[in-house]
């Protein structure tokens, strides 16, 4: 899996590509599904701006869209 660390995310873009990679390694881990993951996720992260809060949304549905593509 490809590692990004926090302190290289300069773009709310990169932000978003970083929830993916977390999304999905918290997935593989505990061996959730990907709704469960993804609430797992947002439950330890305390609060977002409305700005990180929409990437994150939109890092999830990326994701709903290729786990929907590759079925």
């Amino acid at each position: 899996m490809v590692k990004m660390s926090e302190n290289y995310v300069r773009t709310f873009e990169d932000w978003e590509k970083l929830m993916q990679l977390r999304i999905a390694d918290e997935k593989k881990k505990k061996g959730l599904d990907l709704s469960s993951a993804f609430i797992l996720l947002a439950s330890t992260m305390g609060d977002l701006t409305i700005e990180k809060e929409y990437r994150l949304f939109r890092a999830m549905s990326g994701l709903i869209q290729k786990e929907n593509t590759f079925k």
